[in-house]
């Protein structure tokens, strides 16, 4: 979790379009995690297929949500010292 923690670090020092990608990034990892722990509880009580179906939607969340993870540092230089 200290990368959740970097991010509301980060989400705390933003403002205006970067505020907003920011939370968009936060909200499609919020919803990864609850898929994939949604899944990980189907596993444990037999229901193979639905926890399958759950992980395979958790890494296509998971890899919508890393394009605005990365666009506020790489294009929008948030947390990027000598900006």
């Amino acid at each position: 979790m200290p990368t959740a923690l970097t991010g509301a670090h980060d989400l705390a020092t933003t403002s205006g379009s970067e505020t907003r990608v920011a939370l968009v990034h936060a909200i499609a990892m919020d919803a990864t995690l609850a898929l994939f722990v949604t899944a990980l509880v189907k596993r444990r009580r037999g229901d193979r297929r639905t926890a399958r179906r759950l992980a395979l939607a958790g890494t296509a969340t998971a890899g919508a949500g890393a394009y605005p993870g990365g666009h506020p540092v790489f294009r929008m230089g948030v947390g990027v010292e000598g900006r």
